[in-house]
């Protein structure tokens, strides 16, 4: 929790960023939340919208895609992914951080 506030990251962002690689419907409902209690105009909504828009559903896209084309040995693709997303999830924070500046 200190760690966001130092960071000026709102709180819900760490629950939305949980939450987006398992299930995009929970990542809506969250990011829903997060709109109709911070405002729209806030930078928690800002910061929301932008990793709403740019993470993917991780799990479900690699059980899908994978499941599709018969894949079976995946080795790294999990972790990759899941460091693919941390690293999309920072860069959205630093991204909604600079251009909140503006709005």
């Amino acid at each position: 929790g200190q760690l966001f506030r130092a960071l000026n990251v709102p709180l819900e962002i760490f629950m939305l960023a949980i939450i987006k690689p398992l299930s995009g419907s929970a990542a809506t409902g969250v990011f829903t939340n997060i709109v109709k209690t911070a405002g729209p105009d806030s930078l928690a909504a800002v910061m929301a919208a932008i990793i709403i828009g740019s993470a993917e559903t991780t799990f479900y896209v690699i059980s899908i895609y994978l499941g599709a084309v018969g894949i079976k040995k995946t080795r790294y693709l999990v972790a990759v992914c899941l460091i693919a997303d941390f690293i999309g999830i920072i860069v959205s924070i630093v991204i909604a951080q600079a251009v909140y500046k503006y709005l």
